[in-house]
């Protein structure tokens, strides 16, 4: 049984004919500069790099966005259609807008076919940790998230990625960071002389209350709502409107079109802030920038962020009741490295591998990619089945919704649950005999029932479960569903 548990505690369960992991090739998968790869069609395709062509620069992303926000406009203002022709142009638009259908599609396909599950189960995690929900148009932007500033971000430190995911298009549109303009602000005074021209200001303390209480210090901290307006001052000025047209081309003028840091100094509230103890800045010496950069440092070696991400890493890889001993191991290499991610996920990785007798219930979704590994199926379409195929929508987003965590959809900001209670259910597990029986009939598993039970160590009651089956189809299920699999 230990070759599946620890192949399903820190990564997407094990290939045919894939070697059981080790600590070694754990940590040569979390360091691998992995090829990005999948498939043209489900069944009968070979696997291949991923094409070029649907890998998406944040600059094309932006471009697209405003282009769909263009488009989606001109169709609803169109006095010659009636409002059927009106949704019928909507819905092609939307469907032919369809890059975040790639980014979920390659999603799967990574997780699937990929080298390198351990390095996606720690992307999932931080995905997760800084969860955006597919809404206000943040799905344009969401897949650079994931794949470039997570995806490079694990290699370095924790303040640098909270940094880049802060100030990045996806989480300031999500939590409506574009919006927040100080009162203060040159803007703001503008709007005071100006009443009759109705200037919108206003901070909105979205992402700031989130930053503190989910992706650093958490309530551990007892920040009080002072500090919440403060960070929220210091965020001010953070995410010009990336898919405005009109903004947009205000932005060019000024040459302030910066993708990577979207910053309008005028927007930002001047002044002293009071963040846990700490006054920031704006100056002469200190803009608004540099504020930010110095908060996100300060959270980031904060020592309730360290807790907080360490008992978080715990849960997810080692154990719901972790014990002080994996907890303080990674409070140490994450305080000795000053927060190197490298360093600390090496340490998360060897405590998991001592935990490896005891189980750790899979989410639904490791559960998945792991049962399509581990059968050599797939019951996602091939990139270019994606607009073809109708039993799919969406980069097989109906797959994502079946079995309960589309991580590309609509999510809460402090993401899917880790606690294991949360996905025991009828309802879930029913989910979950779904998903098998569709990877049983449609995902063409090369692999049977019984080589599977012959390779891994498995209880005489699951054996015996499994033998009751009346044909391939029924092991399959008994199989994938057993406490094995799911981490019970």
């Amino acid at each position: 049984m230990s070759a599946m548990n620890i192949s399903l505690r820190v990564g997407y369960g094990l290939k045919p004919n894939e070697d059981a992991l080790t600590i070694t090739s754990a940590l040569t998968q979390l360091n691998s500069s992995a090829r990005q790869i999948g498939v043209r069609s489900r069944s009968g395709s070979p696997i291949e790099k991923w094409p070029e062509e649907l890998t998406y620069s944040l600059e094309e992303r932006v471009k697209e966005a405003r282009l769909f926000r263009s488009s989606r406009e001109q169709i609803r203002r169109n006095q010659n259609l009636n409002s059927e022709q009106k949704t019928t142009l909507l819905r092609r638009l939307r469907r032919e807008s369809n890059l975040w259908h790639f980014d979920q599609l390659r999603f799967a396909h990574q997780a699937i076919f990929g080298d390198d599950p351990v390095r996606q189960r720690f992307m999932t995690f931080w995905w997760n940790h800084f969860s955006v929900g597919n809404t206000k148009g943040t799905r344009f932007y969401t897949g650079d998230l994931y794949w470039n500033v997570i995806g490079n971000g694990i290699k370095g430190t924790f303040t640098d990625l909270l940094y880049n995911v802060t100030k990045h298009p996806a989480m300031l549109t999500y939590l409506d960071n574009v919006y927040s303009v100080g009162e203060n602000s040159d803007k703001g005074v503008r709007a005071k002389l100006n009443p009759d021209r109705k200037i919108r200001v206003g901070l909105n303390d979205n992402l700031a209350r989130e930053l503190l209480e989910l992706h650093s210090v958490s309530t551990s901290a007892n920040y009080t709502e002072a500090d919440v307006k403060n960070t929220a001052k210091i965020l001010s000025g953070w995410g010009w409107i990336f898919n405005g047209e009109r903004v947009w081309k205000r932005l060019v003028q000024l040459g302030l079109t910066d993708l990577s840091e979207p910053f309008i100094d005028w927007h930002h509230e001047p002044g002293d802030k009071v963040v846990l103890g700490r006054t920031y800045s704006t100056s002469i010496l200190s803009s608004g920038q540099e504020n930010l950069r110095e908060l996100i440092q300060d959270l980031a070696r904060n020592k309730h962020t360290i807790r907080h991400l360490s008992k978080k890493l715990c849960f997810h890889f080692i154990n719901e009741d972790p014990s002080n001993e994996d907890i303080e191991s990674i409070e140490s290499a994450w305080q000795d490295s000053n927060g190197d991610l490298g360093t600390v996920h090496q340490v998360v990785i060897e405590r998991a591998f001592k935990s490896n007798n005891q189980p750790k219930f899979q989410w639904p979704i490791t559960w998945m990619f792991s049962i399509l590994r581990t059968f050599n199926a797939n019951i996602f379409p091939g990139w270019e089945e994606l607009s073809t195929d109708p039993f799919f929508d969406a980069g097989g987003s109906r797959v994502y919704r079946e079995i309960g965590q589309n991580f590309w959809s609509k999510r809460q900001p402090d993401g899917f649950s880790l606690n294991q209670e949360d996905w025991i259910s009828s309802e879930h597990m029913d989910r979950r005999m779904r998903i098998s029986n569709l990877a049983s009939s449609y995902g063409s598993p090369s692999i049977s029932s019984n080589e599977i039970i012959s390779k891994f160590e498995m209880t005489q009651q699951t054996r015996k479960l499994v033998s009751k089956g009346r044909n391939e189809a029924e092991k399959f299920t008994l199989l994938t569903c057993s406490p094995e699999f799911m981490g019970a």
